[in-house]
């Protein structure tokens, strides 16, 4: 009985996995000119490998989430595929609608008009789901584009 109480809370225990919200967030100004022409497979992210930071904040990313004592999101040493630092996200709770806490960045040069690739790594265990997304959100916090490694792209007017 314990040990089946054990299995049932591993499954649903969220230990390293964080989904990269990569959360494009470009706020378009009076003018949607960017003063930077970016080239095919250029990384758009800074710090996409989590390396840069102090203390126990990783820079240009920060916690997009809905608040529980069962939630940890963390950037350390102790678990990466490569370099020396990673972001992880352990959860527990049992939300009763479907959230989904994650690391998110704002970029303020976009790429406008171009085809974008999401690519990282996430290690899991016992994980329920994990998804990389990009939200591309534009005047009055509107989101204007959405694609996830779970749907095909979606567009919103």
């Amino acid at each position: 009985m314990v040990k089946e109480k054990i299995s049932k809370i591993a499954a649903v225990l969220i230990v390293v996995a964080f989904i990269i919200g990569a959360a494009v967030g470009y706020l378009i100004k009076d003018t949607t000119q960017t003063t930077h022409e970016f080239g095919t497979g250029e990384n758009i992210l800074k710090n996409s490998g989590f390396e840069d930071g102090t203390g126990t904040e990783t820079t240009y990313w920060y916690k997009a989430y809905i608040y529980t004592e069962n939630l940890s999101m963390n950037w350390d040493d102790a678990e990466k595929y490569s370099g020396e630092k990673s972001v992880s996200i352990y959860n527990i709770h049992n939300y009763s609608e479907e959230v989904s806490n994650n690391w998110a960045q704002t970029i303020s040069l976009f790429p406008v008009d171009k085809t974008l690739e999401l690519s990282g790594w996430v290690k899991t265990v016992d994980a329920e789901n994990v998804v990389m997304v990009i939200q591309c959100w534009g005047k009055d916090n509107n989101l204007t584009g959405f694609g996830t490694t779970q749907t095909a792209y979606n567009r919103y007017n």
